[in-house]
């Protein structure tokens, strides 16, 4: 993510802006991800604008757009998922709206959702995207590249995550890390809109776009920051040595799982020290998920009786 540039240009008009990184190296190393770091980037900007939209008491779109008349290719794609789903009538009965946008690998891209929630269960009623890949050669391919990413996109954010156990990756194949099946995954609704004046990717950007705009018609449903569905915000922990983690970002929210760890960081050996809390909760697991984030953050989770599930 950064003011500009094509890997992930920043798409609103906020004075005095700052985006900077800092490294960090775990001793899990990360590997292969379809939409490397802007899968994660496009989640924290996002879902946090929706939380900004919330405290402010607006409108999520109408929020959005305050701060978009500089960057019409994005504010283009952003109002094209919203008129394709509706955004400006009310949802039908049970169904809530998430909508987001973001731009990266030379392409603005946005999506919309509509999902509803039933306990711990997730169900996607639709989804549709939206591209600007400056020129549009094969129409056909970039709709079938837009499908294909999102089912990357939603396993990641509901299935997602690699166990360590004994120093080694527990999930070797299909059987044990999960995917989407064809009975949860939406019909994709795309809208290519090709601006005719630039060279854009298509492989990859889309797939930034739909965990967010879940999470954010999750966020409206629920009124629960669900940033911890798999890739969870927590960049705040570091530089903070061996302060506990626990219910420390949302202590507010009754969430499906919780940090239990310690974070110790340690700038001379650049690398992380995590000690793992005993599982407290009946039947828990002790996870530890590794994502190559910008800070390659290491995420340890105890999954409890609950989480978020699609339907």
């Amino acid at each position: 993510l950064n003011p500009g540039g094509a890997e992930g240009a920043f798409g609103y008009d906020i004075p005095n802006l700052l985006i900077d990184h800092a490294m960090r190296n775990p001793h899990v190393p990360p590997w292969f991800w379809r939409g490397v770091n802007n899968n994660q980037n496009a989640i924290y900007l996002e879902c946090f604008i929706d939380e900004l939209a919330n405290a402010a008491g607006q409108d999520p779109l109408a929020f959005r757009r305050k701060m978009m008349a500089k960057y019409p290719k994005h504010l283009g794609v952003l109002n094209a998922v919203a008129e394709r789903v509706g955004w400006d009538k009310p949802a039908p009965q049970g169904i809530s709206r998430g909508i987001c946008q973001h731009m990266g690998y030379g392409s603005y891209v946005a999506a919309a959702a509509e999902v509803s929630v039933t306990g711990n269960k997730v169900k996607i009623h639709r989804i549709v995207a939206a591209t600007n890949p400056g020129h549009a050669v094969n129409p056909a391919q970039i709709e079938r590249q837009i499908a294909g990413s999102f089912v990357y996109g939603l396993s990641a954010l509901f299935y997602g995550g690699i166990t360590i156990k004994d120093g080694a990756v527990v999930e070797r194949n299909f059987d044990t890390f999960g995917s989407l099946r064809m009975a949860e995954m939406p019909k994709v609704e795309s809208i290519i809109m090709p601006s005719n004046d630039f060279w854009g990717g298509v492989g990859e950007p889309t797939i930034c776009v739909v965990a967010p705009a879940v999470l954010n018609a999750i966020f409206a449903a629920t009124g629960k920051t669900p940033q911890t569905a798999v890739l969870m915000h927590i960049n705040d922990t570091f530089g903070q040595a061996n302060k506990t983690a626990i219910d420390r970002i949302f202590p507010t929210m009754n969430l499906p799982f919780k940090i239990v760890e310690s974070i110790a960081y340690d700038p001379a050996a650049r690398d992380l020290s995590v000690e793992v809390a005993k599982a407290k909760a009946t039947n828990a697991d002790i996870l530890m998920t590794v994502t190559r984030l910008n800070d390659a953050i290491i995420l340890v989770r105890e999954m409890v009786k609950q989480r978020w599930e699609p339907m």
